[in-house]
């Protein structure tokens, strides 16, 4: 009964479809944009020490792998991020 396709009314629903596309465009475009911040090295091996979690390199990059709990200020290749 006076429905478009889809059961879609516009007028109200329209304007609020489109605002929420706007906003998520608007939020896409600035995670895309946002540089990820990593803990300077000390306080990163801090954490990391305190995490006692892996004793080796290869323990480190399976974990990192499967994505578990990660903690995002903490590089996934911190000799890359860092150096050597």
């Amino acid at each position: 009964a006076g429905r478009g396709e889809g059961g879609f009314t516009g007028g109200d629903e329209l304007a609020v479809r489109m605002m929420r596309n706007r906003l998520e465009d608007d939020f896409l475009k600035v995670r895309l944009k946002a540089r990820t911040v990593h803990l300077p090295f000390e306080e990163a091996v801090k954490w990391v020490r305190a995490a006692a979690r892996w004793d080796t390199k290869e323990e480190w990059e399976e974990w990192i792998e499967m994505g578990e709990g990660k903690n995002t200020y903490i590089p996934s290749n911190p000799e890359k991020y860092y150096g050597e």
